[in-house]
């Protein structure tokens, strides 16, 4: 068991560096070693960006979190892909002899460590939010590990997490596991208010939330005296088409809303297609949109100055990218709204759905110690000897794109630069077991989730309506009426424009949800479910006469046969017998063959033997 050095932080004291810290705790600074800070929001990175008087590299997973920190900080500079080596040198050229700060993104870390002659000599290095480690390793598994090596051998690192990950996976941690622990103790700690709902399809929860806000419902809490309503959410859910389902579905623009995710060109241009741009995090003071949808880009470090803003989490454990991790993530995004005069700063709504999938944790983690063992088979085997030039290079080139294509989905070998040689990555294996807990035990079913909750001492946990909360909100997401699935899935198929492939996706995981939408859009079609208000029992009363009418076309089929040649009263007649045969209460009209049961008719000009002429009709 990991030794943990508990540092108490006494009552008093708000913030890390805060005046009354500064006087009761003048020698605190921050030590070589990992610091679980105990509180999101604590002033860790402000901290060390402003008050450590040595030069400071701060290093963050999120272009988003470098951004939202750098526009609070002067005098800093940032450092991530778009930033060139140029400015980078420019800026430290203008700070020779003074106090150097930089934000860097970890994917970074190298490129800057070589510009300050490769080594950190005289720099405090911050890894913040270090326990994104775990999570992101299993699809960017080289940034992680060349994180790792990048900082290995620096004097002074400090790796901050308010969540730090479980220290089963940090005792198995290349690096962290040799490094002291540190553990902040507070005696004032807020506790976070989380009302917990469990719903079958959280993406329409987060739709009817949505839906909630237009119509003006808006939930509230009191203090005393005091009410407020919340105006303004942050929906928090973990996949950008997600997202964009709900924005088409309710119509928001990027007049009421901003989108916060990860700055990949696959999000760009997927935003973009709906008129949006990646959003940005109103710094304090600045006006905040009525909806800001998040994933996981913003879930850590980031801060929030919402005045009346209210936290909605919504979880999907059936996809390992959409469930969220009690311990790590939700308390992360329980932090985020940073302004004490919002009522709702410390309460969130978290709506998950429930996992009944047939594979257990068990099963889980022997497919990742399978695939381990696959791992150092592969390595073993690209690793020999007396391999060729030519054939290492290919199969360098070969696992290189691999690892572009898949992560380390499909094994966790992957060639090492610095060592040229083929290495397992632990990160990934320890990433996959940490997946399989998240999604399969984590959420094994509603009563395990509420006994999850409330093992974390951040948390006060709700499981009915409170008054941050109404009971409406509740019902909002827990009911869902056909009318609304019917017509959601109505507009889903007619759509024209968009991604295709997200787009039957949708209406697929719609049909799954509820069968009976296929059924009865391939009978009716939408406008005549649109004329019937998408009502079930419209729907079902049409169903029933649609029925009716192919029974009558079977009996038809067995009495007419293309070329059969009547006059209307003829064919009047023998509709008449089939409806009498069938017991169908209904008067006969020869043009019912056509609009009801599909015939095509042919009418011909005819003379009787008398020269009288008259029509008829003939199936064709």
């Amino acid at each position: 068991m990991m030794k943990k050095n508990v540092i108490r932080i006494p009552s008093g004291i708000q913030y890390i560096g805060d005046e009354e810290m500064k006087r009761r705790m003048p020698d605190f600074r921050f030590e070589r070693g990992i610091y679980a800070k105990g509180l999101t929001g604590c002033g860790a990175t402000t901290f060390a960006l402003r008050d450590d008087e040595m030069n400071v590299v701060l290093l963050v997973p999120r272009k988003t979190l470098l951004r939202n920190k750098a526009e609070q900080t002067p005098d800093v500079q940032m450092v991530y892909g778009d930033i060139t080596n140029d400015e980078i040198m420019a800026y430290l050229d203008g700070h020779e002899g003074r106090r150097k700060v930089f934000i860097c993104t970890y994917d970074s870390a190298g490129r800057l460590r070589c510009l300050l002659g490769d080594t950190w000599e005289g720099y405090h290095l911050y890894v913040d939010e270090f326990h994104v480690l775990l999570s992101d390793a299993g699809f960017k598994s080289y940034v992680e590990m060349s994180l790792i090596d990048s900082v290995r051998d620096a004097e002074h690192q400090t790796w901050l997490s308010a969540t730090p990950c479980l220290d089963e996976f940090i005792e198995r941690m290349p690096h962290l596991k040799d490094l002291p622990f540190y553990e902040l103790d507070w005696e004032d700690k807020e506790k976070v208010e989380i009302q917990n709902i469990c719903c079958p399809k959280p993406m329409d929860a987060l739709c009817r939330v949505v839906r909630m806000y237009q119509n003006g419902s808006y939930p509230v809490v009191t203090d005393g005296d005091r009410v407020m309503k919340s105006r303004t959410m942050n929906g928090m859910f973990s996949s950008v088409n997600g997202i964009l389902n709900v924005v088409r579905h309710c119509g928001l623009t990027p007049a009421d809303t901003d989108i916060i995710c990860a700055e990949t060109d696959e999000n760009v241009e997927a935003l973009k297609n709906m008129g949006f741009r990646i959003g940005r995090i109103p710094l304090r003071g600045e006006k905040r949109k009525m909806f800001t949808l998040c994933t996981s880009t913003a879930y850590m470090g980031m801060d929030f100055y919402g005045e009346d803003t209210c936290t909605f989490v919504f979880a999907d454990c059936k996809q390992v990218n959409t469930a969220v991790d009690i311990r790590t993530e939700l308390v992360q995004i329980c932090g985020r709204e940073r302004l004490k005069e919002n009522l709702f700063r410390k309460t969130v709504i978290f709506i998950h759905n429930d996992w009944n999938g047939d594979i257990d944790l068990e099963e889980k983690l022997s497919a990742v110690v399978r695939k381990n063992r696959m791992s150092v088979e592969t390595m073993e085997l690209f690793n020999q000897p007396d391999l060729s030039k030519e054939t290492r290079e290919y199969l360098v080139n070969l696992v290189k794109r691999e690892k572009k294509a898949a992560g380390d989905r499909l094994n966790y070998t992957y060639w090492d630069e610095s060592s040229q040689r083929f290495r397992i990555n632990e990160l990934s294996i320890l990433s996959d077991e940490y997946e399989a807990r998240v999604q399969y035990s984590i959420y094994h079913d509603g009563t395990y989730v509420m006994r999850n909750l409330q093992k974390e001492q951040t948390f006060a946990v709700c499981d009915r309506g409170n008054l941050a909360v109404a009971e409406h909100v509740k019902n909002m997401v827990l009911k869902t009426t056909f009318a609304e699935k019917m017509e959601a899935y109505c507009n889903e198929r007619q759509r024209e424009e968009g991604n295709i492939f997200l787009i039957d996706y949708l209406t697929t995981q719609m049909e799954r949800n509820d069968p009976r939408l296929k059924v009865y859009y391939d009978a009716l079609g939408p406008e005549r479910i649109r004329a019937l208000g998408y009502k079930e029992k419209n729907l079902q009363e049409e169903l029933n006469v649609k029925k009716a009418d192919t029974r009558i076309r079977i009996a038809l089929d067995k009495v007419i046969r293309r070329g059969d040649e009547k006059t209307s009263d003829e064919w009047k007649r023998l509709l008449g017998k089939v409806y009498q045969e069938l017991g169908v209460k209904k008067s006969a009209v020869r043009t019912q063959l056509e609009k009801l049961y599909g015939y095509r008719m042919v009418r011909h000009h005819r003379t009787d033997d008398f020269g009288k002429r008259y029509y008829t009709y003939e199936i064709v």
